[in-house]
């Protein structure tokens, strides 16, 4: 085993007359240049991280950190001056930066003067929240995003994540829904199809679908499945041309069947007013002519149209 040097970790300031300065300080600055008008950055650890603010404090013969004896660091040759108190004792301006040699330690692998920061030293409380930006982050391949598959970090696309989901179920009981809704086959949109709770498209059965009665100037009308009712009431002139009468909406596909009586606050006696329909029933309206044996006035007539 070879032996060791023994040698103070600390450099000790002495004035002119080889007194320790027990309170003073130093600047540090470009070789061969005033070191107090051209100070270099100095640093209190090897790795460069820790900046050294100037002038650095002396204290008994020590520079100080907070107090504490430390080295002081720097990556180029340098000037230096020493003061005890505000009197200047000493300055040269060209020396050689000393340069470290043997194996690196701690957080830092291989040897001085160009060590390389450790496998895996890097670790979370190391980093500072939010320091990592996008562009240190490695490129994933297109339309792909980081994922943790065992172990590892991988990149996934969209295939990967589509397989990973559950497959799709309905409400088993418990309430809800849950997977990778199924893609619609061809056609469905355009059939009007919906997606059910069981995962299947459908068409909506029109059978069970019922809607509330719509009132507009011509009547009212309300749908029952495909089946469409509309009612209204036309006042007719007896004895003339037949009365037009217009559906409150267009039957879709036909009107099948009209039904019409006299308004029960018709002239009196009702039961001589006798209404009918006449011409063809179409889409959109249909035709009441009235006979009135009694010869009263105009009179209302109810009517009722099923179609769909």
């Amino acid at each position: 085993m070879a032996l060791a040097n023994v040698a103070t970790p600390y450099d000790v300031f002495t004035d002119t007359s080889g007194e320790i300065i027990s309170s003073g300080s130093v600047y540090i600055g470009v070789a061969n240049q005033d070191p107090e008008t051209n100070p270099i950055t100095c640093y209190w650890d090897a790795a460069g991280t820790i900046v050294a603010s100037q002038p650095l404090q002396v204290v008994n013969g020590y520079i100080v950190n907070t107090g504490t004896p430390a080295q002081v660091f720097v990556n180029s040759d340098y000037s230096i001056r020493l003061y005890s108190q505000a009197t200047i004792q000493w300055t040269f301006l060209n020396i050689l930066a000393k340069t470290l040699s043997g194996a690196a330690g701690g957080d830092l692998t291989g040897s001085y003067p160009n060590p390389q920061i450790a496998v895996s030293a890097v670790t979370t409380s190391k980093l500072a929240d939010h320091a990592v930006t996008n562009a240190k982050i490695a490129v994933g391949g297109n339309n792909t995003v980081k994922a943790t598959i065992g172990a590892a970090v991988v990149d996934q696309n969209m295939t990967d994540l589509t397989a990973a989901l559950n497959a799709f179920t309905g409400d088993s009981g418990s309430g809800g829904l849950k997977g990778l809704v199924p893609a619609p086959s061809a056609g469905s949109a355009t059939a009007n199809k919906f997606l059910k709770a069981d995962g299947s498209f459908s068409l909506i059965d029109l059978s069970k679908q019922i809607l509330d009665w719509i009132t507009n100037s011509d009547g009212s009308y309300c749908q029952i499945g495909s089946i469409i009712i509309q009612v209204g009431r036309k006042t007719a002139v007896p004895y003339v041309t037949p009365t037009a009468v217009t559906f409150p909406i267009a039957f879709p596909t036909a009107c099948l069947k009209v039904l019409v009586s006299p308004y029960v606050n018709a002239p009196s006696p009702p039961d001589s007013i006798i209404p009918y329909t006449t011409g063809a029933l179409t889409t959109t309206q249909f035709n009441i002519y009235t006979f009135d044996n009694t010869n009263h006035p105009n009179c209302d007539i109810d009517w009722i149209a099923l179609g769909h």
